[in-house]
């Protein structure tokens, strides 16, 4: 394959990597390099061919789950996990065989789920609990929802849980809102 690297720079050839593995990652190869222009490019091609670690990336190990029916809600929260290096499962009615966990955190969508927010973090709560048993961690439990229902979002905090925020909150500031809820998961 070949790419240009500019109007007036030499072809850079990208070829498939040879590990063992047989991935496609391409690398490129330095040799069609001109000597003067050499360096410069290299670093230009690693930081496309090897992006840095994004900022807003939290430790790898860290599992959400989203108990949703909506699947927009789920989309956009799926991508927002991956943007952090986290797992996501997801749980689309509290009467659904739970996916098997352990998880850090638990996020209650209270627009989609048509219950009281009380009955709806009981069960959540009790959902995370039994899948952490066996591994021993505290998850916390979240419920979002529209701004405009600040009395349903009250009275999930009010069940028992750990935080209620608005929906645009949550998919505008998510990387910063699990630098909150679980600090020592951080990078």
């Amino acid at each position: 394959w070949q790419k240009p690297c500019s109007s007036t720079a030499p072809f850079v050839a990208l070829r498939p990597c040879e590990c063992s593995l047989g991935c496609c990652n391409l690398t490129a190869d330095r040799s069609s390099l001109g000597m003067d222009r050499g360096r410069a490019f290299a670093e230009t091609i690693d930081s496309v061919i090897f992006p840095p670690p994004r900022a807003n990336a939290v430790a790898a190990d860290l599992r959400i789950l989203l108990v949703s029916p909506d699947l927009m809600a789920t989309s956009r929260i799926a991508g927002l996990c991956r943007e952090a290096n986290a797992t996501l499962a997801t749980l689309r009615s509290l009467t659904d065989p739970p996916p098997i966990g352990p998880f850090d955190l638990a996020l209650l969508d209270l627009q989609a789920l048509a219950d009281d927010p009380a009955v709806i973090v009981a069960r959540s709560r009790s959902v995370v609990t039994a899948q952490n048993q066996a591994d021993g961690r505290q998850a916390m439990v979240v419920a979002f929802g529209p701004h405009v229902a600040k009395e349903r979002l009250e009275l999930a905090r009010d069940a028992g849980a750990d935080d209620a925020v608005s929906r645009g909150e949550l998919l505008g500031g998510f990387a910063g809102l699990l630098r909150r809820w679980l600090p020592n998961q951080g990078s």
